[in-house]
């Protein structure tokens, strides 16, 4: 039993492996304000690394810039006002939130990271508007 579950293990594990590098960053679709782009990956997302990213140049000039960082969801809508135009959606669910145009998050040395998934997205107030413009959504892979 011991034996099968360390091959399926393993199997698992080499999937994850076996994904291409540039697939660790990825937009995810139907996410973010009409016309908006997704979160800068500045390093790759790995075990024991610094991981930097920011939000995307579409999100410029803003007022300010709130980072979102948790776990994908199917897109939410979110309305308008607040929001600047109509068919915006949210795609994640919140875990921490940061009030900054990018961040730098150190990412543990443990194996158990691998595979993990999780998602960024941008929400900017605009400059000179009382309104928010939401940036579409990127899946991190931890590698």
């Amino acid at each position: 039993m011991r034996t099968l579950i360390s091959l399926l293990l393993t199997f698992t594990l080499g999937l994850c492996l076996s994904s291409r590098a540039a697939a660790q960053c990825t937009p995810i679709p139907a996410t973010g304000c009409p016309g908006q782009t997704s979160p800068i990956c500045g390093t790759p997302p790995a075990i024991g690394t610094n991981f930097i990213f920011r939000c995307p140049p579409t999100c410029f000039p803003s007022v300010s810039q709130t980072i979102i960082i948790g776990t994908p969801i199917a897109p939410l809508p979110l309305p308008s006002p607040p929001m600047c135009v109509v068919g915006c959606t949210l795609g994640c669910q919140p875990i921490v939130v940061l009030t900054a145009p990018g961040a730098t998050l150190a990412i543990p040395n443990n194996p158990a990271l691998i595979c993990l998934q999780l998602c960024i997205q941008c929400v900017c107030q605009v400059s000179g508007a009382a309104c928010f413009t939401a940036s579409q959504a990127t899946l991190v892979k931890i590698q």
